[in-house]
């Protein structure tokens, strides 16, 4: 397998996601922002930069250990030009929020870009990831109104 550091907008528009929900989702802005206070965003004064950092974080360390030349050499991490991960994460919300498929799709890459290091099994950003996932697919649309029971 390959790695490359997803681009800042990548980050981004997850993060958008979590903080606002999916666009086109059956769910109110309540509900989610409520479901995110329960597993998702950090307890802390800047929970969106620290899941940002977090996510970073994960995304480097598996490039490098897939790429060990690049440990301390951040001009060869395979990615965007501007090493935008040598600073502290701060969230710019995106143009337009990504739909439930868009962001599982954005969380699908991002997964496969982060997952060669052996700490990602037992990682906050996995954790993460596969919390995010069981709440958009409450938030497809249809899901709501399909019958619990058949």
């Amino acid at each position: 397998m390959s790695a490359f550091m997803v681009s800042k907008e990548h980050i981004d528009a997850i993060i958008a996601v979590v903080a606002q929900g999916p666009a086109q989702s059956e769910q109110d802005r309540q509900q989610w922002e409520d479901s995110m206070k329960y597993g998702i965003l950090p307890d802390s004064s800047d929970p969106l930069g620290e899941l940002g950092n977090t996510l970073i974080r994960e995304n480097l360390a598996s490039i490098n250990a897939r790429y060990p030349d690049t440990v301390n050499h951040p001009e060869r991490v395979p990615g965007p030009c501007e090493p935008y991960w040598l600073v502290p994460y701060v969230f710019h919300s995106p143009k337009r929020i990504p739909t439930v498929v868009e962001a599982f799709k954005l969380i699908h890459s991002y997964q496969y870009q982060s997952c060669e290091h052996n700490g990602w099994e037992t990682s906050q950003a996995k954790r993460t990831c596969e919390k995010l996932i069981n709440l958009l697919i409450m938030a497809l649309p249809g899901y709501k109104s399909a019958k619990w029971e058949i």
